[in-house]
């Protein structure tokens, strides 16, 4: 298995978002929580949708990441797109 973390969009902002060790949502994919068994991813998904059903986020999934010197870095290029930021030019950013 590869380790994963888990993703989502935050659902008042809307942004990409990573779930930490603390079971906080954050922004950056470096704070993300690693699983490295399936054990472990499960309990990620389980969190997610406790999540969910809180409202505080939607469509959480599991990505894979490598570490890279104890920095998760995804391994798709959507997630590693998605985990950089919007794409779109800052001045026509709300």
């Amino acid at each position: 298995m590869n380790l994963q973390v888990l993703t989502a969009n935050h659902l008042a902002m809307g942004d990409v978002v990573f779930l930490d060790a603390a079971d906080e949502w954050v922004r950056d994919v470096a704070q993300a929580r690693l699983a490295a068994t399936p054990d472990e991813a499960a309990a990620l998904e389980a969190i997610g949708n406790a999540h969910v059903d809180m409202n505080l986020i939607v469509e959480p999934y599991l990505i894979d990441v490598e570490d890279r010197n104890g920095i998760p870095v995804p391994l798709r290029n959507r997630e590693r797109i998605r985990a950089k930021g919007p794409t779109v030019h800052a001045q026509f950013q709300r």
